[in-house]
């Protein structure tokens, strides 16, 4: 069966039946070793007389199941763990958040996405679908993703793949959420933020578990930022931003 026309409701809805799909695919699929690694995305950013470099390191799994019986994203299933980058501008700026992934809608498409950009980036592809569609298929798509680990050097994000930088106007209120465009970034105090690089690294630092200092309602939060309600893609950004897009 084939679940290329099914519309699944919310992001969370979907990885849900990803994540079955993979497990009920053992039976059925050629299990190889799983790929690790971790992953740095940085942000060098300029404000006033202020500048800074901030960083957020993400471990990453995979795993392939050879012949599985679905077709939605492959026999690929993968987890993240990791946080959201935080631009700490100081004196009263105000923090901006870059966005593990973008909020749910088409308006999105092709921004930065940790569970899809590293691979397809440190692999000179522009997207996930580009880089199985150029690999020529699934086995040498894991190819690619096998070797991971191993790449070396910066890759540095072009301006459409930068991340969703967001900011709250009370960080003690979810709801309070709202998007900066990268490419006129403002503080809170009204200064211009310049980003000057956004970059991707294989690396072996340790995973980056700050953000709940900043954002303390994170270790209670469920579902969307809008009272914890389902994504919904026709609402504010509060309703279409869940909480993984900020940790996990």
């Amino acid at each position: 069966m084939s679940l290329r026309s099914t519309k699944f409701p919310t992001l969370i809805s979907r990885r849900l039946v990803l994540a079955t799909l993979a497990s009920s695919a053992s039976a059925c699929g050629d299990y190889v070793p799983d790929v690790k690694f971790r992953c740095s995305l940085s942000i060098r950013w300029r404000c006033g007389a202020a500048s800074g470099t901030s960083e957020a390191v993400s471990e990453h799994r995979w795993s392939y199941a050879r012949n599985a019986p679905f077709q939605y994203s492959g026999p690929f299933h993968s987890t993240h763990n990791g946080e959201a980058v935080i631009l700490e501008l100081g004196n009263s700026r105000g923090d901006i958040f870059a966005l593990r992934h973008p909020p749910e809608g088409p308006a999105y498409a092709g921004r930065y996405n940790v569970s899809q950009t590293p691979i397809a980036a440190l692999n000179g592809s522009s997207s996930y679908n580009e880089l199985i569609e150029k690999a020529g298929g699934f086995d040498a798509a894991w190819r690619l993703i096998a070797r991971m680990p191993s790449i070396a050097g910066r890759h540095t994000l072009p301006a459409e793949q930068y991340p969703v930088f967001v900011r709250f106007r009370d960080t003690a209120d979810p709801k309070s959420i709202e998007e900066v465009s990268p490419t006129s970034l403002v503080a809170l105090t009204g200064e211009t933020v310049t980003i000057d690089e956004v970059a991707l690294e294989i690396t072996e630092k340790p995973v980056t578990r700050v953000i709940r200092a900043k954002l303390p309602w994170l270790s209670t939060a469920k579902g969307s930022l809008d009272d914890g309600g389902g994504i919904d893609v026709s609402g504010r950004l509060a309703g279409r931003v869940g909480h993984s897009a900020f940790f996990s």
